[in-house]
């Protein structure tokens, strides 16, 4: 039978709150009973901590993602802008009895192309909502 080893050596690394915070987050999220447990793996490389998916993300992934949506949102906009600019250009347009031209067909696909990529901002929204709070909160 292996002999037990008494761990008798200390090593102390001074962290900021928000640093044992997140430490604690990568514990908890790799199955550790104690940040003891968690440092020693680290250190020795026994057993790196795993991530479960989506749990703690990183400062360059939450950039990415934030550009992402900030380009559809752009994009989006100018959809909305063509869609009113069509109506307004197109409302101006008369015909010989007076009432406006409006050319219904162009401007229901403009819209439709609008409200497609619309459709899953709300819940891009709260993904990203949910991927920052986490990300605040490491």
């Amino acid at each position: 039978m292996a002999k037990k080893e008494n761990r008798n050596c200390l090593v102390q690394v001074r962290l900021t709150s928000d640093e044992m915070a997140r430490v604690r987050v990568l514990m908890e999220n790799a199955g550790y009973p104690t940040v003891s447990c968690f440092m020693r793996d680290l250190i020795t490389r026994k057993r790196l901590p795993e991530r479960r998916p989506g749990a703690v993300i990183d400062g360059e992934v939450l950039r990415e993602k934030m550009n992402r949506l900030i380009y559809e949102v752009n994009k989006i906009g100018v959809n909305y802008n063509q869609v009113v600019t069509l109506y307004q250009k197109q409302s101006k347009q008369m015909r010989p009895d007076g009432t406006p031209y409006l050319n219904t067909r162009l401007l229901d696909e403009k819209m439709t192309v609008l409200m497609r990529s619309t459709e899953g901002l709300r819940d891009e929204f709260a993904v990203m909502l949910d991927i920052v709070k986490r990300y605040i909160n490491t």
